[in-house]
């Protein structure tokens, strides 16, 4: 909480930091700063490969299977991917296996 007090006053008082930070952002750009909580949405991903042998350098497979559309689709899938990587303080690599019924397929 005190971090984020400092934050909230650090870009208040020096707004042109940002771009100091990020030189892609236009100068003339103007922010707002918030602090938002994220609440937690139950996902469930559809499979996870994990190796047995206990060799760190072996990676995870995340699998998701998706045969149609999805609005939002990415931002869920890597969601799953990113929270579980979160939650289970994942140290090792990790792939996602991403199953589609054809090459072309349009998700979002």
């Amino acid at each position: 909480m005190k971090t984020d007090k400092l934050f909230y006053r650090l870009f208040l008082s020096q707004p042109g930091l940002i771009t100091e930070l990020i030189p892609e952002i236009p100068k003339d750009c103007e922010f707002t700063y918030s602090a938002p909580a994220v609440k937690e949405k139950g996902f469930a991903i559809d499979g996870l490969l994990t190796p047995i042998a206990k060799d760190l350098n072996l990676p995870l497979v995340f699998l998701e299977a998706q045969m149609q559309r999805e609005p939002k689709f990415y931002g869920r899938y890597f969601a799953e991917i990113f929270l579980y990587l979160y939650q289970y303080n994942v140290k090792q690599p990790w792939y996602g296996l991403l199953i589609l019924p054809n090459r072309r397929e349009d998700l979002a």
